[in-house]
């Protein structure tokens, strides 16, 4: 557990609205976000929203050197954004800021200036990421590796990628056996190894550092987010057929394992958030379509495509329970925006 002794400063924001476009333009207002502050040449990335559909967690990010250089947290009902401070044990630009509940906890990972992977990592060129939570009451910044508490001697990376009301941390490590996923039931406890669940779309394999799927032998699981229900939504990639279909999209639920998540006939199908209603957002690609790639709402059962007026890439990383959804886009002239869809 670390102190950090910075404040929340806060930053305007202004909002344009749009009319929404392609299969959902008849039922949501899309209003892109814009915050006037941010750091020069920065892209402004949505990370997601919390289940009441008050806060908005975004992230400034250089396209160049992709070091983050801002967090900030939108409050949708004083139409605010405040800074999030920074941990000082993290090596600076590496913070990645993924979760956000309805207390306005965040989770993420940072490149440690104070943790460390194994001898056999270091020479392959691994560098210690840890997992964090962010509590605004407290100011503290609470870092933890899921792969050295479970397997210590193999530990390397780990990620926290989505938490829910009940505190729940679902996410991502590393330990010499692939990527798997872990869901954290108490940050308290998070040295103890029973309050980790480990959750594996397929066996995990040897992995090495390279830049293709080649000496990597198992599935690589990589949860997204997590609900008050315990279910958590992300991707998977398989060593076997990677190379035809890309990732795809998964549902687990505690009590009856996992579903995969894809849109018929697309390809690189990844879930990123799910609502407390059981509704999952994504983005899918279509081999045969006119964009480099679409959101998909599903629920019920049906797959719906959302593609934001006039871009040509879309992708939707957060739903609340009354079904705001919150994404970022690209333009043809290849600049990003991020956005906040309203149930119209």
């Amino acid at each position: 557990m670390k102190s950090n002794s910075s404040g929340l400063s806060p930053l305007s924001i202004l909002f344009l609205l749009a009319l929404g476009a392609g299969a959902a333009k008849a039922a949501y207002l899309a209003e892109p976000i814009i915050v006037p502050e941010l750091p020069s040449g920065d892209i402004l990335y949505v990370s997601q929203i919390s289940a009441d559909g008050q806060l908005i967690l975004l992230e400034a990010s250089n396209p160049t050197t992709y070091a983050t250089d801002a967090g900030y947290v939108y409050n949708r009902q004083s139409r605010k954004v405040s800074t999030l401070p920074v941990d000082p044990d993290a090596v600076p630009g590496s913070i990645s800021y993924a979760g956000i509940n309805d207390l306005g906890m965040v989770v993420g990972n940072e490149l440690s200036t104070t943790g460390s992977v194994p001898s056999w990592a270091q020479a392959q060129g691994w560098t210690p990421y840890e997992a964090f939570l962010f509590d605004p009451k407290t100011g503290l910044y609470y870092n933890f590796n899921a792969a050295r508490t479970i397997n210590p001697s193999d530990a390397i990376n780990c990620q926290a990628t989505g938490i829910n009301d009940l505190k729940q941390i679902a996410g991502v490590y590393e330990n010499g056996g692939g990527e798997q996923g872990y869901v954290l039931a108490n940050i308290r406890a998070e040295n103890v190894r029973q309050f980790y669940h480990t959750i594996d779309v397929l066996p995990q394999g040897k992995i090495n550092m390279s830049n293709t799927f080649d000496g990597f032998t198992g599935g690589r699981t990589q949860p997204q987010a997590i609900n008050v229900a315990g279910q958590v939504v992300g991707y998977y990639t398989d060593a076997e057929n990677v190379n035809t279909v890309g990732s795809q999209g998964f549902l687990y639920n505690p009590f009856e394992g996992f579903k995969t998540i894809n849109v018929p006939g697309n390809i690189d199908n990844q879930a990123f958030a799910i609502n407390d209603k059981g509704v999952i957002v994504g983005a899918t690609y279509n081999p045969a379509g006119t964009t480099n790639g679409d959101g998909f709402i599903y629920s019920d059962g049906a797959f719906t495509i959302y593609d934001y007026p006039g871009s040509n890439f879309t992708q939707l990383y957060g739903v609340s329970d009354a079904g705001v959804i919150v994404g970022e886009f690209q333009n043809p002239d290849g600049t990003y925006g991020a956005f906040i869809l309203t149930p119209n």
